[in-house]
């Protein structure tokens, strides 16, 4: 009797320590996924904000770029070559910020981010510098872009929600581009 009554109690420990391991392992994997989808909805946001800014910076460029003043740097137009200077410093330096955040996505990012961020990547502009760093070769942002951005907010919404909304897959259109 006293055997059993052992055994029964040997039983209910070994059944009680694997539940607690189970347990452990569940509360584990929780504590990851969520510190993934707090890393994500970081990463995925500053990637959104460099690709705005660098949108808008290329906009500026471009225009500048297309219509540029005559005789751009003689002394009664030297303002409009300070203004393209600028603007060829703020693109440049949103092309750097923008490209280090695109890095963050593909340390962080899931392989549905990678690929939006990939996509987006692929309409923004693209430069060749020369060895001063001024800008040789300039290929505008494309028009495929306020898709790609959407696309990349919906991969945000599904990813970085602690509850993601039913509508996520619905690509909203990036309001803030209007060329």
């Amino acid at each position: 009797m006293v055997l059993i009554v052992g055994l029964i109690g040997l039983g209910g420990a070994y059944i009680g320590s694997c539940a607690t391991v189970v347990t452990q392992r569940d509360q584990a994997r929780e504590t990851r996924q969520a510190e993934a989808r707090i890393k994500r909805a970081a990463t995925y946001s500053s990637f959104l904000r460099a690709a705005g800014a660098y949108v808008k910076a290329d906009l500026t460029v471009g225009t500048k770029i297309k219509r540029p003043p005559k005789d751009l740097c003689r002394p009664s137009t030297r303002e409009a070559c300070r203004s393209l200077v600028a603007a060829s410093r703020r693109f440049l330096r949103d092309r750097i910020r923008f490209g280090n955040a695109l890095d963050q996505v593909f340390i962080y990012g899931s392989s549905p981010g990678v690929r939006a961020a990939r996509r987006l990547a692929e309409t923004l502009p693209s430069t060749a510098n020369d060895e001063t760093g001024s800008i040789k070769q300039y290929k505008p942002t494309t028009g495929d872009f306020p898709d790609a951005y959407a696309a990349m907010l919906s991969v945000t919404c599904n990813e970085a929600s602690a509850e993601p909304r039913h509508d996520c897959s619905k690509r909203p259109r990036a309001s803030f581009f209007n060329p």
